[in-house]
């Protein structure tokens, strides 16, 4: 429980102070270890991609299954929801984390307005996430779930493979 308390505690203060505009460009580049971004251009095409595939081109580096199937799941609602996906993996006093951060693209026509982030042990299980917003520090909460398909301002529908309706 501890373990959590301090990851979680780390990227809320991260969050807290060098949050501007965009979620994924909180967490420096040199953490960086996986990115997709899906623009409107991207979107509703009726290419099938094998998401899997996809998800393990896009990281530079192997990960937990944890990490890597809720990657998997956010490629599939950036598919239909424009949306810039970044992981970056972390230390933090020697325990390894992951977050997933998530910047919704917006442009005419298309309001996936929203940043949003999951963090992740170094295990693969989920520690929390969050939905940014104008916050009141003193009122922050984790979210214990993952960002689903309704979170999002544009619609996104639910990921079956990921059980999680």
């Amino acid at each position: 429980m501890e373990r959590k308390l301090v990851i979680r505690q780390f990227y809320k203060e991260k969050i807290r102070t060098d949050f501007e505009y965009n979620i994924c460009e909180t967490f420096q580049e040199k953490f960086e270890i996986g990115c997709v971004i899906f623009t409107p251009e991207d979107t509703f095409k009726d290419e099938a991609i094998n998401i899997q595939e996809f998800a393990i081109k896009a990281l530079k580096e192997e990960v937990p299954a944890g990490i890597l199937n809720a990657f998997k799941r956010h490629i599939w609602y950036a598919k239909r929801a424009a949306s810039e996906i970044r992981v970056f993996k972390i230390s933090i006093n020697k325990v390894i984390s992951f977050a997933i951060c998530i910047h919704g693209y917006v442009d005419d026509g298309w309001d996936n307005s929203g940043d949003f982030i999951e963090i992740y042990d170094e295990q693969g299980e989920l520690m929390g996430s969050k939905i940014l917003g104008e916050e009141d520090w003193e009122k922050w909460r984790w979210i214990d779930r993952p960002i689903l398909s309704n979170d999002f301002h544009s619609f996104a529908p639910p990921w079956l493979e990921e059980g999680i309706l």
